[in-house]
């Protein structure tokens, strides 16, 4: 069942959908490219095995949004006045 389903059959109305994954994709990009850029640093601060997981995290959330697999979408709605 997608999303905006959800909120209709719970009362809201939707007036407005976004679509961000394009945005979210470009931040996630940036997220590895620097995590990459700045290892050094970052595995003094975090330690080495925090360094990688993180690292891993972002680039599985990067191949994740180019398949398709997660999307990142606003909502405006309002309460539905006729939901019963």
């Amino acid at each position: 069942m997608s999303y905006p389903t959800l909120l209709v059959q719970t009362g809201w109305e939707i007036l407005k959908q976004v679509d961000l994954t394009e945005k979210y994709t470009d931040s996630a990009l940036k997220m590895v490219e620097e995590y990459k850029a700045h290892q050094t640093t970052l595995m003094n601060a975090l330690g080495g095995q925090e360094y990688e997981e993180r690292l891993e995290t972002w680039q599985s959330e990067l191949a994740n949004i180019q398949e398709g697999i997660t999307r990142r979408e606003l909502y405006i709605t309002i309460p539905d006045p006729n939901w019963i």
